[in-house]
């Protein structure tokens, strides 16, 4: 049984739009589709179909034109299965974080959801442990499908947190599937929350899918398929879907996450073409705009892939629908109070340009290469602004002796902040980086903290590097040598500045 699409849902007032775009859902507003065609299931009888999704966070709940919906996810299945298709559907990772209607049980509706549409498969994602590892070892339970990460592991006994991989027998083919998740998780997820888990990088990386592919083909599997989230920006060169591919022989299908890509951009990177070394990677963007169909003729041994958009595919189930409505429902009467309004555009987008409101609908531009990934933003001030006044009325200011603040690059902001220091607390600058080794420019550093004694005496100024060196498993990426050196420039120029 299906239905058609209904529009978006009602106002859920400026809190709950604060909530969606000041998560790590990233995206805050979607560019507004195109009219398209409506999509018509191709020939598929007798073939193997491999709908995948990534990086949902929480648009679960169906609206026209912009996300299919777990609903519209469901009813796509049921379709290629009609039409004569064997169907595997899997996801990607970063299901469980993002807007509230999954966020606020901590992934729990999520997984009902995913159970509901007849998900197969999924892979962890970096946001999977933003509520820690308990809580996705108690989701895994609830899953009617397997949790498959090869490369996530307990320090302990070097043994994986979830299987490694599976092989599903469809329409007479063995189809081999393992997951990897990004070892950027314990960079972008709070990594004390997942304490005693490890992640290999680079070469160790590629040695873990070496060994999954090796051991799918001796188990017999036809076709071999990476579930990964691992993306393809230049921020994670090393460990992205591309680097795994170009070093690891016999993946046949890459299913990437992590970096919002589409396999548009895939191609644009990789450079007219997403086959890389014999795998295709394949990627749908994120929020459920598009799901990815990728077909394997078994009489050729071909893989063909498509995006289907979300404007061209109105279709529901409505068994699913009525599930993810209702839980909207329930989140909306907690969430749904309106307490302020603003007359300003705030600007939640990932980094500049066109945008629409997902709410109001209204079309609006933010300067390009502006955004909250990439530097300060009113939105990003309003949130600050938030937290300190709520951490006011926890903590009083008597409460705090310093604060310790990053301001070692432009999108940490400038430093008028200091004004609402009180008292006699001090001030720890955190300007020289621990990201990266490159050493900073001494008078450039002296004159920055010149500049933080118009609000902050010196004598109750203080220098840093902006984090530790080792405050994850992985480090930050300097050799012991180079962090010795950002610890003596650190010590040099304090010397410069306050004396023995």
């Amino acid at each position: 049984m299906f239905s058609m699409r209904k529009p978006a849902s009602k106002f859920l007032s400026l809190f709950l739009v604060l909530a969606m775009v000041c998560s790590l859902f990233g995206a805050a507003f979607a560019a507004e589709e195109e009219t398209a065609t409506p999509y018509v299931i191709p020939d598929v009888d007798g073939k193997v179909v491999i709908l995948h999704t990534n990086d949902t966070h929480g648009a679960d709940l169906d609206e026209e034109g912009t996300s299919f919906g777990m609903a519209g996810v469901a009813q796509l299945k049921k379709d290629f299965e009609a039409a004569g298709a064997d169907v595997l559907l899997v996801s990607a990772g970063d299901s469980i974080m993002g807007k509230p209607l999954v966020s606020a049980d901590q992934g729990k509706s999520a997984i009902e959801f995913m159970n509901a549409a007849g998900y197969d498969a999924m892979t962890v994602g970096n946001h999977e442990l933003d509520f820690g590892i308990d809580n996705l070892k108690a989701l895994a339970k609830d899953a009617d499908f397997p949790i498959l990460c090869a490369d996530m592991t307990t320090e302990a006994d070097g043994k994986t947190v979830f299987d490694s991989n599976k092989i599903f027998e469809i329409g007479g083919v063995k189809v081999g599937v393992f997951g990897l998740a990004t070892p950027e998780t314990l960079t972008k997820a709070d990594a004390s929350k997942m304490p005693g888990i490890t992640f290999p990088q680079t070469d160790k990386l590629y040695a873990v899918a070496q060994a999954q592919v090796d051991e799918l083909n001796k188990a017999g599997a036809d076709l071999i398929v990476c579930l990964g989230h691992l993306g393809i920006d230049d921020e994670s060169i090393g460990n992205r879907s591309i680097d795994v591919c170009e070093h690891v022989n016999g993946i046949d299908l890459f299913i990437d996450g992590h970096s919002h890509s589409t396999t548009a951009d895939i191609i644009a990177k990789v450079g007219d073409t997403n086959v890389v070394n014999g795998a295709k990677i394949v990627s749908t963007g994120t929020a459920l705009a598009n799901v990815g169909v990728v077909i394997y003729d078994q009489e050729t041994g071909t893989l063909t892939d498509e995006l289907v958009p979300a404007a061209s595919y109105t279709k529901t189930d409505a068994d699913v629908a009525k599930l993810v409505d209702d839980r909207n429902t329930a989140v909306d009467k907690v969430y749904g109070e309106k307490i302020a309004t603003t007359e300003v555009d705030l600007n939640g987008s990932r980094s500049g340009g066109a945008a629409t409101d997902p709410v109001t609908k209204a079309e609006m531009t933010f300067p390009e290469g502006e955004g909250v990934r990439t530097t300060e933003t009113n939105l990003g001030d309003f949130a600050a602004d938030a937290i300190l006044w709520q951490a006011r009325q926890t903590l009083g200011e008597e409460n705090v002796d310093a604060y310790y603040l990053e301001f070692d690059d432009d999108r940490s902001g400038d430093f008028a902040p200091l004004a609402e220091v009180s008292g006699d607390k001090k001030v720890v600058l955190g300007l020289i980086t621990s990201k990266k080794p490159d050493l900073e420019d001494p008078d450039t550093i002296k004159a920055r903290i010149q500049e933080a004694t118009q609000y902050i005496p010196l004598d109750r100024l203080c220098l840093s590097t902006q984090c530790g060196f080792a405050s994850t498993q992985e480090g930050n990426k300097l050799t012991e040598d180079q962090q010795w050196a950002k610890i003596a420039l650190v010590q040099s120029i304090a010397k410069d500045v306050w004396g023995e």
